[in-house]
């Protein structure tokens, strides 16, 4: 934050942009900077401590260097100062909702890195920082593949990260949640101002980054825990500001001005971070152009800031990708014929979909193919946005229906307020909401794979209740105009004050009492496992193994959901480890040809372990009637089984001075090597 604070005050600098704005983009542009100084020190392999810990500090020098000439640093202040007079009431009333924010999302801990997903990007962060670069092949499933590189800014940000806090990842994971909850809250806000929602922008700020508890989808569910489009959307909202200032300013037009050069930075960097975030905030990008532009009847001029912001944008994100090398993992976008392959190549049916296989934590019974045609992905859009369904099968018409009658009463309320403002912000929601729908129903038209076909009601429905609230606080905000101007300034401030005082019950974190069950085991793990010794979950993990123990998971891996290829692996991996389980008594031979040393049996639902729920339904007892294999650690919600006689495997990839797999592991108490020192100790 400390350098994008430097380079937000340069880059801002005799703007129209607010200081409220100013500080709202401080983060991402600090994460974007941060993110691109590494992604250049991979270039040359310098991606190490020292020269990491060195670009932060030349950055950071930069960027207030710049800020200070620009006089940006005076300029802000003064601004503020002018600002905070004007609304003191508004001003006490944001910070005191800020603190008690902040006091909430402290009670979130380290058990939010032991979820699905937060350990795979970070082992993606800690595989570049040993390297020094994108090594060219990692280790997932099993086998070595090329690196996947969609999210390679977010990875540069986790090397460093490393690098300056250390290779355990609760901590760091624990802290970035906080920030970037805090900073979508602070973007929301000042998008909200700059777009002419003044009275509402704080009620708009709390709901969509509060609102978990509320049945409707908003961005809150998803910053319960830190998934990686959590700071796509950072990124992609922060874009959102200074192309608001641009398409109302007066003034002289052109591609390259400076609102449009920010705006297309900060869209390239999301493109870098995470795509789906990208296309969102490309699309609102080119709905807010289309409002602004219809509205004021001035198409050419708003024309120009977006066109301006997508050539820089579409530059950017293509440097990066380029320079990152590694795969983007998108194979399976070509069609449904490479998912028939992959069924053939694993001799299953053709009613098998092997993505919903996969996602539904490998259980048979939900292996069958679902049709999802666009009718039935928009009836899912609605149903899911409203919080009354899960699926195609659990989706209504009806709930696409009544927001469909919602929309127009709002888009009503906007337009009868008169305000060429809000009347821009309500047709730019409509093009936007209109933009995503446009893709759900291409990619239900076009394919028939789970994950891709019900891309749109699986990946946009947050995106699509961003752009619903958004239409109604234009709604609210065009009846409170019509109030006196003081009267229509307190009720916004007694609605977001009333709407967070309702969401605070429902803010705090998640109460996890078996977070230590599953930290006691994997250290055991860390010390008893030998390093090339192979561990066997009963979830489908991500990376848990690799990063919290230094060894290889036998069924871990990236979530190839596009990536075919290595679907196959997965796919015959998730197979043949639940007939393991299923029948262990047969299966030493199974556990030979993977290198298996230890097997992992984990509780009910209340131990996640850093996976999916369990492939396999089974009691430890069954285990411990297989004669090749002895219990030697046991807690309340894990079982650790050793294999006996167990070697190193033969033929398989090792793990020894692999990237992302730290020297951690050792031998101790299985009369196979002396035990290594740990990579972080608890």
């Amino acid at each position: 934050m400390i350098p994008g604070l430097g380079f937000s005050l340069a880059a801002c600098a005799r703007s129209e942009l607010s200081a409220l704005s100013r500080l709202a983009l401080a983060t991402p542009i600090g994460f974007a900077s941060v993110g691109l100084a590494g992604l250049a020190l991979t270039t040359v392999g310098w991606l190490t401590s020292i020269p990491a810990t060195v670009a932060w500090v030349v950055i950071t020098a930069a960027a207030w260097a710049m800020a200070v000439r620009r006089g940006g640093v005076r300029e802000a202040v003064d601004r503020l100062r002018r600002e905070v007079r004007s609304a003191r009431i508004s001003a006490l009333v944001g910070l005191a909702v800020l603190i008690a924010f902040l006091i909430a999302r402290s009670t979130f801990g380290i058990e939010q890195g032991l979820l699905a997903t937060p350990l795979r990007y970070w082992a993606d962060g800690l595989e570049i920082a040993d390297a020094g670069r994108v090594p060219a092949t990692v280790f997932h499933w099993g086998v070595e593949v090329p690196p996947t590189v969609s999210k390679v800014v977010l990875n540069m940000v986790y090397a460093q990260a490393s690098h300056l806090l250390g290779r355990d990842p609760l901590g760091p994971l624990a802290a970035g949640s906080f920030v970037v909850a805090v900073s979508i809250g602070l973007v929301l806000v000042a998008l909200a101002w700059e777009l002419g929602i003044r009275r509402l922008a704080l009620a708009f700020g709390v709901l969509l980054v509060a609102g978990a508890s509320i049945p409707m989808t908003t961005f809150a569910g998803d910053l319960r825990l830190m998934v990686a489009e959590n700071w796509g959307r950072l990124l992609a909202l922060a874009a959102l500001i200074p192309m608001a200032v641009a398409l109302r300013a007066d003034g002289p037009r052109g591609l390259l001005r400076p609102m449009p050069i920010v705006s297309g930075l900060l869209l390239g960097a999301a493109a870098g971070t995470h795509l789906v975030a990208a296309l969102a905030g490309a699309l609102a990008v080119i709905g807010l152009g289309a409002g602004r532009g219809l509205v004021d009847r001035r198409l050419g001029a708003a024309a120009s800031s977006v066109l301006g912001a997508g050539a820089v944008s579409i530059a950017l994100a293509g440097t990066i990708l380029l320079a990152a090398g590694g795969d983007l993992g998108f194979e399976g976008a070509s069609g449904d014929p490479t998912y028939d392959a992959v069924r053939d190549e694993l001799g299953l049916p053709d009613s098998f979909d092997p993505v919903r296989f996969l996602v539904s934590e490998g259980r048979p019974e939900r292996m069958a193919a679902i049709r999802y045609g666009p009718a039935e992905v928009i009836q899912a859009l609605g149903s899911k946005f409203l919080g009354i369904g899960r699926s195609a099968e659990e989706s209504s018409g009806l709930a696409s229906l009544v927001i469909g009658v919602a929309v127009a009463l709002l888009f009503w309320l906007v337009w009868w307020s008169r305000d060429s403002d809000l009347r821009a912000v309500g047709v730019g929601s409509l093009v936007f909401a209109a933009g995503l729908v446009a893709v759900a129903v291409g990619f239900a038209a076009r394919y028939d794979t789970f994950a891709l076909a019900n891309f749109g009601s699986r990946r946009l429905v947050a995106y699509f209740g961003f752009a619903f609230f958004l239409l109604a606080a234009a709604g609210a905000e065009g009846v409170l105009s019509k109030f006196p101007e003081r009267a229509g300034e307190q009720v916004g401030l007694v609605v977001a004050v009333v709407l967070f005082a309702a969401l605070v019950p429902g803010l705090h974190a998640d109460e996890r009492p078996t977070v230590q069950d599953d930290l006691d085991a994997l250290a055991w793990l860390r010390k008893h496992v030998p390093p090339e010794g192979r561990v066997l979950v009963d979830r489908r993990t991500l990376a848990t193994i690799e990063v919290m123990t230094g060894h290889a998971g036998v069924v871990e891996g990236m979530g190839p959901h596009i990536r075919p290829s290595l679907l196959v692996t997965a796919v015959q991996e998730l197979l043949d480890a639940r007939s393991f389980f299923d029948d262990p008594q047969d299966g030493l031979q199974y556990l030979r040809s993977r290198g298996v040393a230890a097997v992992v049996a984990t509780a009910g639902s209340g131990v996640r372990f850093g996976g999916w729920g369990r492939y396999a339904s089974f009691s430890p007892e069954r285990l411990e009637r297989a004669p090749f294999l002895r219990e030697a650690y046991r807690n309340d919600g894990v079982v650790i089984f050793l294999v006996r006689g167990w070697e190193p495997p033969a033929g398989l990839p090792t793990v020894a001075g692999r990237p992302g797999f730290a020297s951690c592991a050792g031998g101790e108490g299985t009369g196979i090597g002396p035990p290594r020192a740990a990579c972080f100790d608890r």
